[in-house]
This record gives C-alpha cells, sequence and structure tokens, in this order.
C-alpha cells in the first residue's frame, strides 16, 4: 500500500516532518515570487501542500489572489484549508516544497497524477524541487522530474537556478472530466485521511 512506509512513521507524519515555517520571507520563496508574474487576479489557485500556517497562500491573497490552501495530517488547520479542494478543479495548482518530500518515486508519481487532474485544460501547474529537504534524491533528479512532467503536459518551461522550478501547462484540450471525486481525492490526496 502507498500510503504506509513500514509501520512507523506513516506517510503523512514522513511529508508533514519536513513543513518549515518560513515566517516573513514567504513573499520571497520562489514560488509565491513568481507566480504572481503569469496569474490573473481572477484565476483560481490551489495551494496544494500549503503548510500548517499556509504562509504562501496569506501572502498571496493579501495580493488580491483568489487561493485555497490544501494539505493533509497535522499540517491541517480546521477553517484555514479546504477540506474540499481536491474536488475541484483550478486554473493554476502550486506546489511548492512538495515534491520534493515524497519519500518515494510511486508517491511522487501518484502527487503528480493528482495536481494533473486538478488542473482545468489550458491552466498551469507550477512547482519546484529543492535540494534539500529531499527524500527520493537519489532516484529522481530534476532532469527525471522534467520528463515526468513533459509526459502529462502539452509545454514544460524549466527556471534553471539555485532552485528549480517548473511551469507546466495542460493541453488545451484535455479532458475536463480528469478531476477526482470528493471520496477519491478524500483517498488519494498524500495519503490517507
Amino acid at each position: 500500500v502507498l500510503d504506509k512506509i513500514g509501520v512507523s512513521p506513516t506517510y503523512e507524519e514522513l511529508i508533514n516532518s519536513t513543513y518549515i515555517d518560513r515566517g516573513r520571507s514567504a513573499q520571497n520563496n520562489v514560488i509565491p515570487k513568481y507566480l504572481p508574474l503569469f496569474a490573473k487576479k481572477t484565476d483560481k489557485i490551489l495551494d496544494f501542500g500549503a503548510g500548517f500556517h499556509g504562509l504562501h497562500t496569506l501572502w498571496l491573497r493579501k495580493q488580491g489572489f483568489d487561493v485555497t490552501a490544501y494539505d493533509c495530517g497535522t499540517n491541517v488547520q480546521l477553517g484555514f484549508h479546504d477540506p474540499e479542494a481536491l474536488s475541484r478543479q483550478y486554473d493554476i495548482v502550486f506546489a511548492s516544497n512538495v515534491l520534493n518530500v515524497q519519500p518515494t518515486v510511486p508517491h511522487l508519481i501518484r502527487v503528480l497524477d493528482q495536481t494533473y487532474n486538478l488542473i482545468k485544460p489550458g491552466g498551469v501547474f507550477f512547482c519546484n524541487f529543492p535540494s534539500t529537504p529531499r527524500k527520493c534524491n537519489a532516484i529522481v533528479t530534476e532532469q527525471d522530474l522534467t520528463d515526468m512532467l513533459n509526459e502529462r503536459y502539452t509545454e514544460v518551461i524549466c527556471l534553471q537556478g539555485r532552485n528549480w522550478m517548473w511551469k507546466c501547462i495542460k493541453d488545451i484540450n484535455a479532458e475536463s472530466d480528469d478531476v477526482l471525486s470528493t471520496e477519491n481525492a478524500s483517498q488519494n490526496a498524500f495519503g490517507p485521511d
């Protein structure tokens, strides 16, 4: 079962343990810093893996963007994280410091598939893959991730630098019924409820 890595810790415990509260520097992190350059204020945006305090979500909301926060396990704050977030599709889904903390390649593939299904046709997936913390760095390189993204998206723009990030555009003709049902979304998101 993908949701358990041995008996303990659970998948959620593994990914939640990497949460870093960046405080006032949230707007300087790579994703929120660049997302406003191409996002419109009318876009529906999902912060996939928002973290307990949802600092990127809050900062982008202060800039006038419509951002929904989603996370799992102990990173969920009732009243802030939307438990129904995975039952809708978005113009933009971003995953800041999410892909790098996936403990195995199957977990990484599952998150890539989930986020793809959450994006409207013609929409954008924006992600990064920092070197620390990284769970499966001995297996997955930045080029491997680029190849995985190219398998899913019609256009993948990779910005290489100190931290790599990707802007991936979903085919405008993609089926719009790819979105997960509410039941499947709650079972598939990151791990079990």
